[in-house]
């Protein structure tokens, strides 16, 4: 093999085995998707259409394309506001905006004719009818983490709300190898499933079994998808666990557990 054959064959090896450490992370954002119209209801290209994080200032933009569509993805979880602005129009603000991991939230716009200085102002969340994507799952969001009863502080025991979910078993602390949580999801085996944490995998590659996730005060969200997941979650038959941490906020903030023992 010559010298450049080589270096080709060398680079091809290095981008296959580096492409699924770039795709992995893209599992525990969101998406804001839409139109942009105006009000007669033709589209406007080229509008700047920006996705702002409100608790962490984080934020993405993108332009309207010739069919006035508008694409933001890789978008962390939490509470947004959406701003679309465009010469000719007033500046369009949409508040109440709370992406979930793996969402894909349609938004269309309707801009009104006057000064860029002037705005529409809207509180709304945007239905939540994935028009994207054709998985099926479900949430079990930071109220049911926080709120609902957990013997054992083991938030993988709230798999049990998530229909498709036939049985679980979470301990607290795992004994050995084969003793962490064992999910069974729509007739799968419990060594048939899926755990990403924080974009990662996180499992016992050993026995093929999940691994306890953290405590319920540094646990987000986690999202179980039962069916029709996509070609990234390719490698197991049963559900995907797609877990994301808490994160932190421009303003200080934290909270404190602990237990007593008495002895007599």
């Amino acid at each position: 093999m010559r010298d450049g054959e080589k270096l080709v064959s060398t680079i091809a090896i290095l981008f296959l085995a580096a492409a699924p450490q770039i795709a992995l992370p893209q599992t525990t954002t969101a998406t804001l998707l839409g139109v942009v119209r105006d009000g007669t209801g033709a589209v406007v290209p080229q509008t700047q259409v920006t996705a702002r994080n409100v608790l962490t200032s984080f934020s993405r933009s993108a332009q309207t394309d010739e069919t006035g569509n508008y694409l933001i993805t890789n978008l962390p979880v939490g509470d947004y506001s959406l701003t679309a602005e465009r010469d000719g129009f007033r500046r369009f603000v949409q508040d109440g905006i709370t992406l979930v991991v793996g969402q894909n939230a349609r938004l269309d716009v309707v801009l009104t004719i006057g000064a860029v200085s002037e705005s529409v102002s809207v509180t709304a969340q945007p239905p939540n009818v994935d028009t994207r994507s054709a998985t099926i799952g479900e949430l079990v969001d930071r109220t049911r983490i926080q709120e609902l009863p957990l013997n054992g502080r083991n938030a993988m025991a709230l798999a049990r709300v998530v229909p498709g979910v036939v049985t679980v078993g979470a301990p607290t602390a795992p004994t050995n190898g084969r003793s962490g949580p064992r999910v069974v999801v729509g007739g799968a085996r419990d060594t048939q499933n899926e755990f990403r944490f924080d974009g990662t995998s996180h499992q016992n590659l050993t026995h093929n079994s999940g691994l306890n996730l953290p405590s319920p005060d540094a646990l987000q969200e986690f999202k179980i998808l039962t069916n029709n997941y996509g070609a990234e979650y390719g490698r197991n038959a049963g559900g995907v666990f797609v877990a994301v941490t808490r994160a932190g906020t421009n303003e200080f903030h934290g909270a404190v557990w602990g237990s007593c023992l008495s002895l007599v």
